[in-house]
C-alpha cells in the first residue's frame, strides 16, 4: 500500500488524528477490506504511509495495553502464539524494526515505541540502561544521576552515571544526545545502600539516599567538583527524604 487517500481512512477512537499542516507525522488507522493498517503520514501528505498488518498491529496494541517497554526475541515469538516459528518471529521483528516501532537497545533486546510516536523518537536512555539487567550486568545508577533523581542535583542534564564493579568491562549504551559514563566501584558497594527505584518509568538499581551522599563525597568530580558537592549536601540536608522523580525530566535525570 504505497499511498492512501485520507478520505478513505476510518479512524478508531484513540488511534490517531487527521494529518496536520505543520509537517508532523500523525497516526491513522486504515481499514481496507478485512485488514486493518496503521499508517503514518507527513503533514503535507506527500510521503507514503508506513503500514502494519493486522498481526503486527495486534502485537503493538497488546504491548501498549500492558505497558510493555522492552521485549526480547523469544518474547516476540511467544506473543505471536504457540504455532509461531522462529523464522516468522524474525520476520516480524525485522518488520517492526524497519517501520520504526521497535528500536534496538542491545542485541536481541528492543524498546517498544508507542504507536503515537510512529518511531520518530529516539530510544529512551532509561530503557537502554534497564536493558543492562537483561544482559546480567551488575550496575546501579548513581552519583550525579541519583542525586538528580532525588532532587539534590538539578544541574545534572544530558549525562547518566552508572556504577559497575571494579575490574569489570561493560560497554555502555550508545544513546543519541546523552553521555552514559561508567564508574568502577568496589564490589561490596553493591550490598551497601543500593536498591531499586522507578527512574523515568523504568525500575532500575539505584544508590539510596545515604549511599548517594557517600558516593558524591568520595567522587566530587562527578557532581561538579567541591562547589557542586557542597550544593548537593546543602540540598540533601534541607530535603533528606529527597524528591524522587519518576517521570522523564530531560535526558539525564
Amino acid at each position: 500500500m504505497s499511498k492512501t487517500n485520507p478520505r478513505q481512512c476510518s479512524s478508531r477512537s484513540g488511534a490517531g488524528r487527521a494529518p496536520n499542516s505543520e509537517g508532523q507525522f500523525v497516526a491513522k488507522l486504515v481499514t481496507k477490506g478485512p485488514k486493518r493498517y496503521l499508517c503514518a503520514y507527513n503533514g503535507n501528505m506527500n510521503r507514503s504511509p508506513r503500514a502494519l498488518g493486522r498481526r503486527a498491529l495486534a502485537l503493538l496494541e497488546e504491548w501498549e495495553a500492558n505497558g510493555t517497554q522492552l521485549v526480547t526475541g523469544p518474547e516476540i515469538r511467544a506473543a505471536m502464539g504457540p504455532n509461531a516459528t522462529e523464522a516468522a518471529a524474525k520476520r516480524m521483528t525485522y518488520q517492526l524494526r524497519h517501520k520504526g516501532f521497535l528500536e534496538t537497545v542491545r542485541r536481541g533486546v528492543y524498546a517498544v515505541q508507542p504507536l503515537a510516536w510512529m518511531g520518530n523518537k529516539a530510544v529512551d536512555v532509561a530503557a537502554s540502561i534497564a536493558a543492562l539487567s537483561n544482559r546480567g550486568v551488575a550496575y546501579y545508577v548513581g552519583f550525579d544521576t541519583a542525586a538528580g533523581h532525588y532532587g539534590w542535583n538539578p544541574e545534572s542534564y544530558g549525562s547518566v552515571t552508572v556504577a559497575i564493579p571494579s575490574g569489570s568491562h561493560v560497554r555502555m549504551p550508545d544513546v543519541e544526545g546523552t553521555r552514559v559514563r561508567a564508574v568502577r566501584v568496589p564490589q561490596r558497594t553493591f550490598s551497601l545502600g543500593v536498591h531499586t527505584e522507578t527512574w523515568r518509568g523504568q525500575v532500575v538499581p539505584m544508590s539510596g539516599r545515604e549511599r548517594t551522599v557517600v558516593d558524591a563525597v568520595s567522587r566530587v568530580k562527578l557532581v561538579g567538583g567541591y562547589p557542586g558537592c557542597l550544593r548537593l549536601l546543602a540540598r540533601a540536608r534541607r530535603h533528606p527524604g529527597g524528591r524522587a522523580r519518576s517521570g522523564p525530566v530531560g535526558n539525564g535525570t
